[in-house]
């Protein structure tokens, strides 16, 4: 997903009680349970839980999030929608009408869902089955607005500039919905059921250039980065590799969604955003739907090393291929610490990282971002 990543840059998802739905027919969406969250559990993911999971890549849970945690994520994420409508003009063109990254670094709703109040980080642990002396940091968050734009993103896994960790790290995503999404109306999200673990899946990484395919050491510079990443683009794997296209189209599953739904995938699990149904959205009075996506890996997360985008680097670069727990041990919470527990040191160092450091960086990620125009530029014209 380097492409992706760069352009997001440039402007910037003993067993509980389940919901069955029936099989669809092949080459449509397969639906599958919803385990819905029961209170008097003991454990967050039983054994049946952790074995689809490993199996699939993925499951989904119904009522996971506290209603006081929802409903302040709720409010404070339409505040800041309402707020991007008026500075910003609609139908340009992208699959998001809104992407916010970092979004739990300064806001408190946010915050308190990826790393302090709920149940999700616990989970995304359990899936890790990170040992007791480990720990597990928030890698990346992301708020996303999907509009009624048709465009999407091929099926990908997520790339540095989203997920900032080597190919060796593994990594759990959360997937939260803040509105309902039926399954007949799109804009949803959709997931290739076991492609973490495919036969296929090292083809898939070569054909979109992913993390898995990045030199050990980086590239030297943007011109060994354009001239040297691998595939055709991150979108593109309709066009460059159909039949693996074919083969994740065979195993999509979009669930019929509910606002606080969580889904938790793989981190190299392929997936992609659902296109809004032109019918269904001309009948929305605004088609817009809210998601929330946490990307957590282990403490020992190798943060990569060589030319990018990444902020820690852009600020420090000794902080490329160190560890998310060195880097914030060492220079502040760039990769919050979220398990076992939090770090108290560490949230009372967010407001100067964000005040003196996140500036420089970004300033540095500007200067960037020139550098790469050009490249990006030749690229598409290469592509159309």
């Amino acid at each position: 997903m380097l492409v992706v990543a760069i352009l997001v840059a440039t402007s910037l998802n003993d067993a509980p009680q389940r919901k069955h739905a029936a099989r669809a027919p092949k080459k449509r969406p397969t639906t599958a349970n919803i385990y819905i969250f029961d209170e008097t559990n003991v454990a967050l993911v039983s054994p049946g839980m952790m074995k689809e999971y490993e199996r699939d890549g993925l499951i989904a849970i119904r009522g996971l999030l506290e209603k006081d945690l929802l409903d302040q994520l709720d409010v404070s994420s339409a505040k800041i929608v309402q707020e991007h409508k008026l500075k910003t003009k609609r139908g340009r063109g992208t699959q998001f009408f809104q992407v916010e990254v970092g979004i739990a670094l300064v806001n408190k709703a946010f915050q308190d869902v990826a790393l302090a109040s709920s149940r999700v980080p616990s989970i995304a642990a359990t899936l890790l089955r990170l040992a007791d002396n480990s720990t597990m940091r928030m890698m990346r968050d992301i708020f996303l607005v999907k509009d009624d734009d048709q465009y999407i993103c091929g099926w990908h896994t997520d790339d540095t500039g989203f997920w900032p960790a080597t190919g060796t790290a593994p990594g759990v995503n959360a997937w939260i919905a803040l509105d309902d999404m039926p399954l007949e109306g799109g804009g949803g999200f959709a997931l290739a059921v076991g492609s973490h673990a495919a036969s296929w899946r090292q083809e898939a990484h070569k054909v979109t250039g992913s993390t898995q395919t990045l030199p050990e050491h980086g590239f030297r510079d943007v011109a060994d980065m354009f001239a040297n990443r691998t595939g055709s683009g991150t979108c593109n794997i309709k066009t460059s590799a159909p039949h693996l296209h074919g083969r994740m189209e065979e195993s999509r599953r979009v669930y019929d969604i509910k606002r606080g739904d969580v889904i938790f995938h793989d981190r190299w699990l392929f997936h992609r955003t659902e296109p809004f149904d032109k019918q269904f959205a001309s009948h929305m009075e605004d088609p817009l739907y809210r998601r929330y996506s946490v990307r957590y890996g282990p403490g020992s997360s190798i943060i990569p090393p060589g030319y990018g985008l990444e902020l820690s680097v852009l600020w420090n670069k000794e902080n490329a291929g160190r560890s998310a727990d060195d880097v914030s041990e060492r220079d502040g919470p760039w990769y919050p610490r979220c398990w076992p527990s939090v770090d108290a040191t560490e949230m009372e160092e967010l407001p100067s990282l964000i005040r003196d450091k996140m500036p420089v960086a970004e300033a540095a990620r500007k200067a960037r971002q020139k550098e790469m125009k050009p490249y990006l530029e030749d690229m598409r014209k290469n592509q159309t």
